[in-house]
């Protein structure tokens, strides 16, 4: 792979530009670091929206794809459409950054990873959680080694962000079912899961979990919680409800062998038993260091801010829970591959 150097900018076209796509537009239209050139999107109105960015407009995939300018493709796109569109690219030579999750289910990713390696191309998924500021906060605590080895990590985000039930969706809107990627569990889920394996880097071995459905106008969880067991006996306890009334954002909250961590703030015991709370440097939420980290992925080789191997151990993770929440049992995870029902 030829490396550029790492003052030219690297040429960027986006597919798919509904709300997350816009965002990416908009972002990567204020930096420096990237050139955003074409756009695409399969619903012209989409597009119109874009008017005041300088990038062309494609009526069709093959205007990104095309190009010699653009290096990497952003994908937007819903869910299920992604592994296609990830597949077509990295064939025409493109590096792609993925909106998460890669794909719904174990095999699509894997055609990705594959074609990736293939191709000898970068595949990166969208991984802003990780730049969220109580995650770096917590993250760097745990690793600060302070708080000991964790012993129970939890995190409960309840939360109106959808219409009062029954929950109602635009006609065609894709989060308005889960086989085209809607849904708390891929939603909210993914980033959750995406951060709590950040936090303990180990692989899981057991899932149990609880989806709540709503019924209108399609079957789509609105809610679920989920217990993850991992090796030496760490726990973790993650409930996402966003249709909730009554709020409740408690971060992630971590109870290591010597000390916790929650809301910014470190807990200890002192020799006498009094637990002493210590406030911490509160670290910013940062998502455009995002961008800059794929930079540096592709012109000095840094590391990849979201590798889909990652991404793939989520959706693992997202298939046994809903293998768990159907039987109502605990669903066990083979610790050499990561397998298991879906």
């Amino acid at each position: 792979m030829v490396q550029l150097g790492e003052n030219v900018p690297v040429g960027v076209g986006v597919v798919g530009v509904g709300r997350m796509g816009a965002f990416h537009v908009e972002r990567l239209g204020l930096r420096d670091d990237f050139r955003l050139l074409r756009v695409y999107d399969a619903n012209p109105a989409a597009c119109r929206r874009l008017s005041r960015h300088p990038a062309e407009i494609c009526t069709e995939l093959s205007g990104v794809l095309g190009d010699p300018r653009i290096e990497v493709v952003l994908l937007a796109t819903p869910p299920a459409t992604l592994p296609l569109l990830a597949i077509a690219a990295l064939e025409a030579g493109k590096h792609i950054v993925v909106e998460s999750p890669l794909a719904l289910g174990l095999r699509e990713a894997d055609a990705i990873i594959e074609t990736a390696i293939r191709q000898q191309r970068v595949a990166c998924v969208v991984q802003f959680g990780r730049w969220d500021g109580d995650f770096r906060t917590a993250h760097t605590a745990l690793r600060s080694g302070a708080l000991g080895r964790p012993l129970a990590i939890r995190r409960i985000a309840a939360r109106l962000s959808a219409p009062a039930a029954p929950v109602r969706q635009m006609a065609g809107d894709w989060r308005g079912s889960t086989v085209s990627g809607g849904g708390c569990l891929w939603e909210c889920g993914a980033p959750c899961f995406d951060q709590l394996l950040q936090l303990v880097p180990q692989l899981p071995e057991s899932v149990y979990a609880q989806i709540a459905v709503s019924q209108c106008p399609a079957a789509v969880d609105q809610a679920f919680v989920a217990q993850v067991r991992f090796p030496g006996g760490t726990f973790a306890h993650i409930e996402v409800d966003r249709t909730a009334l009554a709020p409740l954002e408690t971060g992630w909250m971590i109870q290591g062998e010597t000390g916790a961590y929650a809301q910014f703030t470190e807990f200890m015991a002192t020799s006498e038993g009094e637990i002493v709370d210590v406030p911490l440097d509160r670290l910013p939420t940062a998502s455009d260091d995002f961008y800059a980290a794929v930079f540096r992925c592709l012109r000095v080789q840094g590391p990849n801010p979201g590798p889909p191997a990652d991404a793939r151990r989520v959706l693992r993770l997202i298939a046994a829970a809903r293998h768990s929440a159907q039987t109502g049992e605990i669903v066990r995870l083979d610790l050499e591959t990561q397998t298991g029902p879906g």
